[in-house]
């Protein structure tokens, strides 16, 4: 793994991975996100690529695209170096800060290895331990699997730096096959990277087979929450939000070292909720959590919450 921080005076990507649907634009301020349905900013998806593959007009999906210069040959192959300078070479927005990550399409069966690659700009904060609390998100279906990006079993705890004025860019990479092992990647998977109130763009890639299309269609998904609330038991926090009918919905929180994952079904008429201090593996502790909501390969939030301790302790 290959990890650098740089001081960028013209920052974020112009990485062009095209959207459907909810799919999203290019990371903004955090969250790096565009407006949901219910007004909350529902998280950025990856964008579609020209190829001689023609888009599956039955489904209205089009084919992904790499950031400007890369292909699967080059995300593939044994210097992730440079991979990791495509990426940078695409970090030309100086107004905008976020996640951004890219990883070949479709590596041949029998590949051991999956890499993905990413850079992460902003401003630092007091106390931040990337490495230490980044998650990938891997979605199939109905499935999601949740893991960390880049801590080792054996990291008890980043380095924690100290707050800065100053833009920082800092790159990154990682092999998704080792860090999500319980997944069959023979299906097309689709990986976001999380940090906080950061959500990466969006990449569908699979083992074997054809490279996978974008998501298409009108399906989307939308959430919201109060963005501050007393934590103890019995109380009630409520998130609620949309998604296609009878669907499954994987609530996320991140703001530590571990991510938290709860599912809730929507009703027949696209409607779900969840109380965040009800029965549930959703966090109760204080201090500020940042929830999304998936849906097979689609996304929103984060809604950002502050918990602040109640009369009751847990």
């Amino acid at each position: 793994m290959t990890t650098r921080a740089l001081l960028l005076t013209a920052v974020l990507c112009s990485l062009g991975c095209d959207s459907a649907a909810t799919q999203e634009p290019v990371p903004s301020e955090p969250p790096a996100a565009r407006q949901s349905p219910s007004g909350d900013e529902a998280a950025p998806e990856a964008s579609p690529p020209m190829t001689d593959r023609k888009p599956d007009r039955m489904t209205d999906r089009k084919p992904q695209t790499h950031i400007s210069g890369a292909t699967d040959a080059v995300l593939s192959g044994d210097d992730t170096d440079d991979a990791l300078e495509v990426l940078l070479d695409g970090l030309t927005d100086a107004d905008q800060t976020g996640l951004r990550i890219d990883a070949p399409f479709v590596v041949d069966a029998g590949a051991t290895a999956l890499p993905v690659v990413g850079a992460f700009v902003r401003v630092p904060e007091a106390g931040e331990a990337f490495e230490n609390e980044v998650a990938v998100i891997a979605t199939q279906g109905d499935a999601i699997t949740v893991q960390p990006a880049l801590r080792s079993p054996k990291m008890k705890g980043g380095k924690k730096r100290p707050a800065s004025d100053v833009i920082r860019g800092s790159n990154f990479a990682f092999d998704a096959l080792a860090r999500l092992s319980s997944v069959d990647f023979a299906v097309p998977t689709r990986l976001w990277v999380g940090y906080g109130p950061y959500l990466s763009n969006g990449v569908t890639v699979r083992v074997g087979g054809e490279a996978p299309l974008a998501p298409g269609g009108s399906t989307s998904v939308s959430l919201e929450g109060p963005s501050s609330a007393p934590t103890e038991p019995g109380g009630t926090v409520t998130l609620s939000g949309t998604a296609p009918a009878s669907t499954q919905v994987h609530i996320v929180a991140l703001g530590g070292p571990d991510a938290f994952v709860s599912a809730v079904e929507a009703d027949g008429a696209g409607s779900f909720s969840v109380n965040l201090l009800g029965d549930n593996p959703l966090p109760k502790a204080p201090g500020t959590w940042h929830v999304y909501a998936f849906c097979g390969e689609h996304v929103a939030g984060p809604v950002s919450i502050e918990l602040t301790p109640g009369s009751k302790p847990w």
